[in-house]
């Protein structure tokens, strides 16, 4: 006898985010990260992808997708997004947020941000703003 042999097949997804709720958040100034509740007292990103998009809670179950610069033109507005430095989201030195479209031909983009006990905010992320939001390359689609 036989037993049927069984294959664990797994999927990854993009997340969906609200904007309606995102643009509320941003009208009315919401912090979403207290001083108190950011570990590095600076970076707290990933609060902005967790509030208004359908991500696992827990960070370490995100994936690195495409990269945001690759996929610039075609990738949908709203999409989560972060850096990945070591290959996985860490909250003391990667930063993530919400994309909003390609400026600078495809060599840069918009995203909402929000750091640590700050409102968010729209962002450019250029080569010459990398200093603190990283370099456009080294975003990635957030995957889970």
């Amino acid at each position: 006898m036989t037993t049927p042999t069984t294959y664990l097949t797994t999927t990854t997804q993009t997340a969906s985010c609200d904007i309606s709720q995102l643009t509320y958040g941003i009208e009315h100034e919401v912090i979403l990260s207290p001083s108190a509740n950011c570990p590095s007292k600076v970076f707290q990103s990933e609060q902005v992808p967790l509030a208004y998009c359908t991500l696992p809670p827990i960070y370490i179950a995100w994936r690195p997708g495409p990269k945001v610069i690759d996929t610039c033109q075609s990738l949908p507005n709203y999409t989560a997004i972060a850096t990945f430095t070591s290959g996985s989201f860490n909250p003391y030195i990667d930063i993530a947020g919400i994309f909003l479209g390609c400026i600078e031909g495809n060599t840069a983009f918009k995203a909402v941000i929000a750091l640590c006990n700050s409102k968010m905010t729209i962002e450019d992320v250029t080569q010459d703003n990398s200093i603190f939001f990283h370099l456009p390359e080294n975003y990635h689609v957030i995957m889970s």
